[in-house]
């Protein structure tokens, strides 16, 4: 239903950076995860690009960015790429993510619940960063959540308390977030015409306190749900956030790590509750000190050497740097390399299968010898005997051009008897005709002598011509 990828360093086994989650294979248990929520479904160069920038905003090495410095393979957390694996019912494919994922960290091996402060604990392995529509989605599985947690017996207040350990970083979305019972943050880029902003999201109030701002950055906050407000330029892709202003970025970078970094303490049994206080009041600080006239690279250095991700994380030196930013284009290089092989491998099956196709039609439909001038033409290699067979024997062409010849010489030759006939048929014709007017003649005559020879005018005047005329018994006699 829904596919997840673990982002791991370019190799030979995994040239684009994406592992795929193993069947019974489950992240959320073995540590923090950020799941990275793109709005794209099939095109693998978004999805896996929104979470290599979920990465970057954790301040962890990405290609082609070299502020990052943490090694990926250093920081104890999974950032996680879904991806629909089949078409069907989003409905579906979340009750089944759901069942999968979150479940076992609900209840224990039995089935039964684990108890509140268990489950406050372990699910703060679950952190989710959207974009744009794919808020929706991140908003979907945390709703899936609170439905099993009502199933297994939470009350309402139970149900508040541990979804609010659950971080949901949304950007550029139009979704509702009024409702949802996580800790939001929130990132909206006012100037982007499309997205239109929800009104329940952003009050009016909120939008008049930006306007007053000469920055064109804000930050408010709505119960646990934190607005983060910058007037950008039109656009619409999400390492704009990054880039946007000069506070901006460092709340971005701030909020992601800052949750990141809970998660770890959590899971390693030193951590507190996840706090929108504590989010917004890091907000907040990072915007007094840019209005104090600090610089966004003063404090992105000092996040950057703050950061200590659960402990022994090291940081990549210029050379290494640019060792694996050479590595990750080779592996780029090598991956479409591969690709390409795969497409001349399907392409050489195809063309076999024609060839095959060619060699049992033409049997059937060309002489031997024009079979053969089809396979030279095709560029295969042929034999002494079999080119011998070639010049011995007419092309198909020939033999119908002259079979067409004789053909036509035989059609004239019919169509000159059925000539001959026709004039043959309308001779007969006549012939027929005449004979039926001279029998009427003679009819008429034998009639005219049979009344003569029976009156008495014939008996008296032409007795003797009578006597010699045969009679009708002597006709039939003879």
């Amino acid at each position: 239903m829904f596919e997840l990828f673990r982002k791991v360093n370019r190799s030979i086994e995994h040239p684009n950076g994406a592992k795929k989650v193993e069947k019974g294979e489950n992240p959320f248990l073995e540590g923090p995860c950020l799941i990275c929520v793109s709005p794209q479904d099939t095109i693998n160069r978004t999805i896996f690009g929104f979470t290599k920038h979920g990465a970057r905003m954790a301040r962890v090495r990405v290609r082609g960015n070299t502020e990052g410095r943490i090694p990926l393979d250093e920081i104890p957390v999974s950032f996680l790429s879904i991806k629909p694996s089949e078409r069907g019912y989003e409905g579906d494919r979340i009750t089944d993510f759901v069942n999968t994922y979150m479940r076992p960290l609900l209840v224990n091996e039995d089935g039964k619940a684990k108890t509140q402060e268990e489950i406050m604990k372990i699910i703060r392995n679950v952190n989710i960063i959207s974009n744009c529509d794919g808020t929706k989605r991140a908003m979907r599985i945390i709703k899936g959540i609170e439905e099993e947690l009502t199933e297994l017996g939470f009350n309402p207040n139970e149900i508040d308390e541990i979804i609010s350990q659950i971080a949901l970083v949304s950007f550029q979305t139009e979704r509702d977030l009024t409702a949802c019972k996580a800790t939001v943050v929130d990132f909206h880029n006012i100037n982007d015409s499309k997205v239109i902003i929800h009104d329940g999201n952003i009050s009016d109030e909120m939008l008049d306190r930006h306007a007053e701002k000469d920055t064109g950055e804000s930050v408010a906050r709505d119960g646990r749900r934190i607005e983060v407000l910058v007037s950008g330029k039109d656009t619409h892709g999400i390492k704009d956030y990054m880039e946007f202003g000069e506070a901006t970025p460092v709340v971005v970078h701030t909020v992601i790590s800052s949750i990141l970094e809970n998660a770890i303490d959590n899971s390693q049994g030193k951590g507190k509750p996840l706090s929108a206080d504590d989010l917004f009041k890091k907000a907040e600080r990072v915007y007094e000190r840019i209005e104090a006239g600090e610089k966004k690279e003063e404090l992105l250095e000092e996040l950057d050497s703050s950061l200590s991700y659960g402990g022994g994380i090291t940081r990549l030196t210029d050379r290494e740097l640019r060792m694996l930013e050479e590595h990750d284009k080779s592996m780029i290089m090598y991956e479409r390399k591969s690709r390409e092989q795969e497409f001349d491998e399907a392409e050489v099956t195809r063309l076999e299968k024609i060839r095959k196709n060619v060699v049992y039609v033409s049997k059937d439909v060309c002489t031997e010898g024009t079979q053969l001038r089809i396979f030279e033409a095709c560029g295969w290699s042929l034999n002494t005997g079999e080119r011998e067979k070639i010049t011995k024997t007419k092309p198909d062409k020939e033999i119908i051009e002259e079979q067409e010849g004789t053909i036509v010489e035989q059609r004239k030759t019919i169509e000159e008897q059925e000539r001959t006939i026709a004039e043959q048929s309308q001779t007969i014709g006549t012939q027929e005709e005449n004979t039926q007017k001279l029998q009427g003649m003679l009819k008429r005559t034998l009639d005219f002598a049979t009344e003569v020879r029976n009156s008495v005018f014939g008996k008296i005047f032409f007795r003797k011509a009578i006597k010699e005329l045969p009679s009708g018994n002597e006709e039939e006699r003879e």
